[in-house]
């Protein structure tokens, strides 16, 4: 029985050993990229563990308690203690690990488990298996078995590794897609980057500068560099890995120059040309050595040709000109369950035509019509009056100043400071570790009271702005008169 094994003796065909991020690191190894050195305690450790227990008679967190108070079999730690003392001599620094979940389900090309098992930064040779353990233990927490159950994987007929790594002490870190994981593009590279350790990376703490390079061109088609306020610093207190302000000279200052941009994208090329897939890559640099952390499949590629709807659709300018890259899949999910009208296209949202003509008394081509949706400045075209769409205009015209006529009045004459109540509702809502995200979202900006200060209703605010766009053409038309 294998307990413990150098992560570069492990090769993509030791899965089972060594779990989906061991078997793949090792691969990684083997074909010369920079991937920290280390170990992996290996699935039939955990096996000699559990073996033996009713998995499916206890619940997870019975099986959790029972991981965390069952000590190490002596031949697991003194195997562990045998190859730190292998790495010692390698550094002439003192150095810790990090030690990461590594199932035996994970990395796969169908299933990705990111993010459902847990990780542990800062970790000196004492509390090593103690970590290990934790590691173990969170193949049983609420997120793994439920991503399990989705994907329909038996809870039984899966093992943990734990990959053991001497830990990078990163002056940025980030993550690179060899394709465009919300539009499915194959021809970009999306890279995310920012200052200090990963470890916030995965889980949102942190804003990220972003790079997105077009194969094509061969050169970037966008870059956004983010006001990155927080960073996980390289060094820890009291064991933990906290967020610090980054200083406000970097705090807008790119983290990422060409040379080491052309790095990463020159490495994730290979890996995704190596394992014949598009790859999602986790990497970092240490004093301006790139180091390799991860690479494992996308499994979010599912935008295809056809599932673009049919019919005629045009992009929403006021959503365009706000979110200027695709929207995320849970923003998408709230705007169209708050505006159905919306049609979802490659994270960008679009408005069916159909369902706008009714709003144009005009008989006009769809085309025209999705240049005036657009409020394109074309003049290449005079429609001509339809009485019987005026009409119908007219009926959804009143109609909207019965809803809106409150809101219009009480716009009218704002002052400057009008948003004021809103930046206190903001901060005291986001503050209420009772509102998850989608609700935050619901009750900041779509479903405020409606006998609130109008400052705290911005949406309905800015739906009264196309009383003003009518009101600057005739001002136009006035001033040029």
């Amino acid at each position: 029985m294998k307990l413990v094994i150098g992560l570069e003796h492990t090769t993509r065909e030791d899965i089972d050993l060594a779990g989906g991020k061991g078997a793949n690191l090792g691969e990684l190894i083997q074909q010369s990229f920079p991937v920290p050195p280390g170990f992996v305690v290996t699935a039939q450790a955990y096996e000699s563990i559990v073996n033996g227990w009713p998995l499916s008679d206890l619940s997870p967190d019975e099986i959790r308690s029972r991981i965390h108070s069952e000590p190490l079999p002596t031949a697991i730690t003194d195997a562990i203690q045998q190859h730190h003392y292998q790495l010692a001599p390698r550094f002439t620094r003192e150095f810790v690990y990090a030690v990461r979940s590594s199932a035996t389900a994970e990395d796969l090309s169908d299933a990705s488990f990111a993010g459902q098992h847990d990780t542990y930064y800062y970790v000196n040779q004492n509390n090593l298996a103690h970590m290990v353990k934790k590691c173990w233990a969170s193949l049983w927490s609420e997120a793994a078995c439920s991503y399990r159950d989705s994907q329909g994987i038996a809870h039984h007929l899966v093992s943990m590794a734990v990959v053991v790594q001497v830990m990078i002490e990163s002056d940025i870190s980030g993550i690179t897609f060899t394709a465009n994981p919300v539009s499915g593009n194959r021809d970009e590279i999306v890279t995310e980057a920012s200052w200090g350790m990963g470890a916030a990376i995965v889980d949102g703490r942190v804003s990220l500068d972003q790079y997105i390079f077009d194969r094509t061109q061969q050169d970037l088609s966008s870059k956004r560099i983010a006001d990155k306020k927080f960073m996980v610093s390289a060094s820890v207190i009291d064991g933990e890995s906290r967020l610090e302000p980054v200083p406000e000279i970097k705090r807008r200052q790119e983290t990422l120059d060409q040379s080491q941009l052309q790095t990463i994208i020159d490495w994730a090329e290979k890996s995704e040309q190596y394992f014949d897939t598009p790859q999602d890559l986790e990497w970092n640099f240490e004093r301006g050595e790139f180091y390799t952390l991860q690479s494992r499949p996308i499994t979010t590629l599912t935008v295809k040709e056809d599932l673009i709807p049919e019919g005629k659709f045009v992009l929403f300018k006021p959503m365009a000109e706000n979110f200027t890259v695709p929207l995320l899949p849970l923003s998408q999910n709230i705007f169209l369950k708050l505006f159905p009208i919306l049609t979802m296209i490659r994270g960008r949202a679009y408005l069916n035509i159909k369902h706008i003509r009714p709003l144009f008394p005009f008989k006009i081509s769809d085309e025209q019509i999705a240049e005036l949706a657009y409020l394109s400045d074309s003049k290449s075209f005079k429609p001509k009056l339809s009485v019987l769409r005026l009409i119908g205009l007219g009926v959804i015209l009143y109609l909207n100043y019965l809803v809106m006529g409150v809101i219009n009045y009480r716009t009218d004459n704002l002052p400057d400071d009008f948003m004021t109540s809103f930046r206190a509702l903001f901060r005291k809502t986001v503050a209420d570790d009772k509102i998850d995200a989608p609700g935050l979202k619901e009750k900041l900006f779509f479903r405020p009271r409606f006998f609130e200060p109008v400052g705290n209703l911005v949406i309905w605010v800015n739906l009264t702005a196309p009383r003003c766009i009518v009101l600057l053409g005739v001002l136009t038309r006035l001033l040029k008169y």
